[in-house]
């Protein structure tokens, strides 16, 4: 079995690339050293370095998918943790970011992710959970997106199943550097419970 879907997934790959037009080797290193510099400390000095090595490779490959899907990652980061004046132009970007990077690539889970994001700002909560659960149907093992999911859930009023999605976070990834947002958001949906 695994070899058969070894086959498929080179066969898909082959596929997908040969549809792909060739990378930008300067674009794709600055979009690496952005997700390091976004993913590894959520501070506002951090957030703000990996926007700017995203509009680096952005200025060198402008429809270079990955660069596109994490400026708006970083643009929902930043407004969810240093807001600064009107969202909507940030929001509005992030959405046009991570539709452009999508309609290149929709295989990426993280992406779906980040569309969740989007649609959390825009207060469209059927279209955040629709959007990770294609994220989970990509990635069932993204301890982030169940996370994320555990949140929505919270925030939709079923605590409940908020509960099964945060513990599921923590099955996947039980030393995640940032699980005390997990355990956070286990306490939020107790504590809606009664």
């Amino acid at each position: 079995l695994a070899a058969a879907l070894g086959l498929e997934l080179i066969a898909a790959e082959a596929h997908r690339s040969r549809d792909t037009p060739a990378g930008h080797p300067e674009a794709d290193d600055l979009v690496m050293q952005a997700m390091a510099a976004g993913g590894s400390a959520f501070t506002p000095e951090r957030m703000k370095s990996a926007l700017h090595l995203c509009e680096q490779a952005l200025q060198l490959s402008p429809d270079h998918a990955q660069a596109l899907a994490w400026r708006a990652r970083i643009l929902t980061f930043l407004a969810a943790g240093w807001p600064s004046g009107d969202l909507e132009p940030q929001i509005a970007q992030a959405e046009s970011d991570i539709t452009r990077s999508l309609a290149q690539d929709s295989l990426v889970a993280s992406s779906y992710d980040t569309l969740a994001r989007v649609r959390q700002f825009q207060y469209r909560l059927d279209a955040a959970m629709t959007a990770l659960t294609q994220a989970l149907e990509l990635n069932p093992n993204d301890a982030q997106a169940w996370h994320f999911q555990g949140r929505l859930l919270i925030y939709s009023g079923m605590p409940e199943r908020a509960l099964a999605a945060t513990h599921r976070a923590l099955e996947i990834s039980p030393r995640d550097p940032l699980r005390w947002r997990f355990f956070h958001h286990l306490g939020f949906a107790y504590l809606l419970m009664g």
